[in-house]
């Protein structure tokens, strides 16, 4: 029994220093613990924090570098693709540059350009305030299938050449440019509301087609122009307007 007894007060002694030691040191031991856990877990966690944030954000630095660099590559693909896009459908040449149209606006086209001439200028490039030449249709020097007429009003000269059927023809054979060039060629027409488009020949060679687009709601006394612009030899030559179909009445010929 009184074994026990020493036992059980030995027991409570330790209890008693185990109490004691966790009562006055217990909390701050907690609390040391806590804050050893939490600074340890605040610096655990700061630290991976750090070194991953610093780590990622180096690595999306540099991803951002390689991102920068592909949007960079990638906006040079992009450059390249609308320049290869540009090039693969439209004359990627500016053919504004140097401006061409010296007194007009200049309009880029596909390996061409064409000018809008201000008023009192014509020409290819808006540089002569006066035709080349003019040569009225009743003044051709041969014709087939077609004749003198001056029955609708509205024309210039004296009259114009009244196209027939599909072959007729005119032409000049006293058509002189001073000079080699590029040459616009204006065709004053009537044809009503009807298209009637022509085959142009110069020295027999075909040279392309006149539209002569007929105009809605118009009559035979409406006039109006269709041109063509063509890289010319200088001096003499004959210059021939063939119709595909019927003919329209064709009243003059102006060279600019």
């Amino acid at each position: 029994m009184r074994k026990i007894r020493r036992a059980n007060a030995r027991i409570l002694t330790t209890l008693s220093l185990m109490v004691l030691m966790f009562g006055s040191s217990g909390c701050g031991y907690t609390f040391a613990l806590k804050t050893s856990t939490d600074s340890a877990d605040s610096t655990q966690t700061e630290s991976n924090l750090e070194t991953t944030t610093d780590s990622d954000t180096h690595t999306s630095t540099g991803n951002g570098t390689d991102s920068d660099s592909d949007t960079h590559t990638s906006t040079g693909n992009g450059t390249d693709s609308d320049t290869d896009t540009v090039c693969g459908t439209i004359d990627c040449v500016d053919n504004c540059d140097p401006e061409p149209c010296v007194n007009g606006t200049c309009f880029d086209g596909v390996d061409s350009y064409s000018c809008v001439c201000e008023e009192g200028w014509m020409g290819p490039n808006c540089d002569r305030d006066e035709p080349v030449a003019v040569y009225e249709a009743e003044d051709c020097t041969a014709q087939g299938d077609a004749g003198f007429s001056n029955k609708f009003p509205g024309y210039l000269g004296t009259g114009y050449m009244d196209y027939g059927g599909a072959g007729a023809w005119i032409e000049w054979n006293n058509v002189n440019l001073p000079e080699a060039g590029t040459y616009t060629l204006k065709f004053r027409y009537s044809s009503s509301i009807y298209g009637r488009p022509c085959t142009l020949f110069i020295n027999g060679v075909d040279s392309g087609q006149i539209p002569f687009k007929g105009v809605p709601g118009a009559t035979w006394s409406d006039w109006t122009t269709s041109t063509i612009t063509l890289a010319l030899s200088g001096g003499t030559m004959t210059i021939r307007v063939t119709s595909v179909d019927w003919g329209p009445n064709l009243d003059r010929m102006t060279i600019e």
